[in-house]
């Protein structure tokens, strides 16, 4: 891809992203969709693209253990302030890179050559959330995996982690549902 830098233009913002991560992904970084703005009309007028490291991290401890007690966590999050603002010119009808940041505050994540996690497809999804909430068995997540790679077969393969990771925040919002209508009984009766 050519290289990401100012006043470069593109004929749609999610054109400008794909560079962007093409870019930034031979070199070890990952990159998000940040915040944006809109016109009246609903239509896109700036995107914000930026390092999957740039939130704090913010320690969230119980203060009634001991410190050496604490779990010792994994996070990406370095306050990393490499950014790229994507603008809509509409005398052009094009997108323009109107702020380029590439400067990184840490090593790559990704080790050269490596490519980042494939993202649960829709169809993925679908299945997952079916699998999560079934009543009559309770799926593991070796289970799902099986289920995805013979009802999704062409879809890109999940790790254990991402479906744990689905399959537990789908219980977890069964369960809360349940609880916003007064518990089991009540979630019966309606």
């Amino acid at each position: 891809p050519p290289p990401i830098e100012l006043n470069r233009f593109y004929d749609s913002w999610q054109d400008a992203q794909a560079a962007l991560e093409a870019a930034q992904l031979k070199l070890g970084h990952e990159w998000v969709t940040g915040q944006g703005n809109s016109y009246a009309d609903g239509n896109k007028k700036k995107v914000t693209f930026r390092c999957k490291c740039y939130r704090r991290r913010t320690p969230v401890h119980d203060q009634t253990l001991d410190p050496s007690q604490h779990r010792q966590g994994k996070t990406a999050k370095t306050d990393c302030m490499a950014h790229v603002n994507v603008n809509y010119q509409k005398t052009l009808g094009c997108w323009r890179i109107t702020t380029c940041d590439l400067e990184h505050n840490h090593p790559p994540l990704l080790p050269e050559g490596a490519r980042p996690r494939p993202r649960p497809s829709e169809k993925q999804k679908g299945i997952l959330r079916t699998l999560a909430t079934n009543v009559q068995q309770t799926f593991t997540q070796a289970q799902a995996a099986e289920v995805l790679s013979i009802t999704a077969p062409d879809e890109p393969k999940l790790e254990g982690r991402q479906i744990s990771y689905f399959l537990t925040k789908e219980r977890k919002e069964a369960r809360d549902t349940i609880k916003e209508q007064g518990g089991d009984c009540q979630a019966i009766v309606d």
